[in-house]
């Protein structure tokens, strides 16, 4: 991974804390972040597999507490199944967190005209698991 890394020319990597065995309890090598120098990459933590927005701000307030940027990249998926993104869950996650002090990926500020949810927007990518390049072809 470091190799990778390395070769790539990233600036950030994003690690998806959920989804990691930060404890090394299961898998020995499963603890990412032993493969990545902070001091070269900036870590962006990843809420991916939370369900709503309370979990999403917990993994955020982990992260942060854990010694990790107050950036985050927010991802609420309510079904672990086809994980489409939760907006209205993803919108709640993500006042909390601006009012907090975290830096928000994924939320644009004065997009929209809206009281309700002081001007914020989510920006929400749709990703086609079934998408491939020769299917544009086709």
């Amino acid at each position: 991974m470091r190799d990778s890394l390395e070769a790539s020319g990233t600036q950030i990597v994003t690690v998806a804390l959920r989804r990691a065995d930060l404890s090394g309890e299961k898998d020995p090598y499963a603890n990412i972040l032993e493969f990545i120098d902070p001091k070269k990459y900036l870590l962006l933590p990843n809420t991916s597999g939370a369900m709503n927005a309370e979990e999403a701000v917990r993994l955020a307030r982990l992260a942060a507490s854990a010694g990790l940027p107050m950036w985050v990249k927010l991802e609420i998926h309510p079904d672990p199944t086809y994980l489409l993104p939760d907006p209205i869950e993803t919108l709640k996650a993500a006042e909390i967190l601006v009012k907090e002090g975290f830096v928000v990926r994924n939320l644009l500020q004065n997009y929209i005209e809206d009281s309700a949810s002081d001007n914020w927007a989510t920006l929400i990518l749709w990703e086609n698991p079934d998408f491939t390049a020769e299917k544009i072809n086709t």
